[in-house]
């Protein structure tokens, strides 16, 4: 499951579980041990989200297979994207409420884009932002 959750972030997928990982709340349910909204809650589901955490808790130190390892690995690397995303979404919320930069916002907006994970509510509001800011749509090139 956390390989597939990293290759849906990686490769941007667009399909519906997909899209449920590539968000900072989907990430958090998977951090949580939840199935991440948008995602079937059939039994297997349920099942394997409540068991990531636990299992991933109880094999940090411990040494084992290469499995464990490569599970470790992309649980971190799961961990980093959130963090960036999430400290990004603030910078973002935090500039939508404060700032007048039309820099800034084409700055973070760029960020967000790089970032492989979905924020269209906040991308919209940074482009919306941009708009009022310069008058211009940066979508037209």
């Amino acid at each position: 499951m956390l390989k597939k959750c990293k290759e849906a972030i990686e490769d941007k997928k667009k399909d519906e579980e997909s899209m449920a990982v590539r968000t900072t709340s989907g990430l958090r349910s998977l951090f949580e041990g939840k199935v991440p909204a948008g995602m079937s809650e059939h039994g297997n589901n349920v099942a394997v989200f409540d068991c990531l955490p636990h299992f991933h808790h109880h094999v940090t130190n411990v040494h084992c297979s290469e499995w464990c390892v490569e599970m470790r690995r992309k649980w971190k690397w799961l961990d980093e994207k959130y963090q960036a995303a999430s400290e990004l979404e603030g910078r973002v919320d935090e500039a939508l409420s404060a700032s007048e930069d039309p820099q800034l916002f084409l700055d973070l907006e760029i960020q967000m884009k790089k970032l492989d994970l979905s924020s269209r509510a906040r991308i919209k509001a940074v482009k919306k932002k941009i708009i009022e800011l310069i008058g211009v749509d940066s979508d037209s090139d």
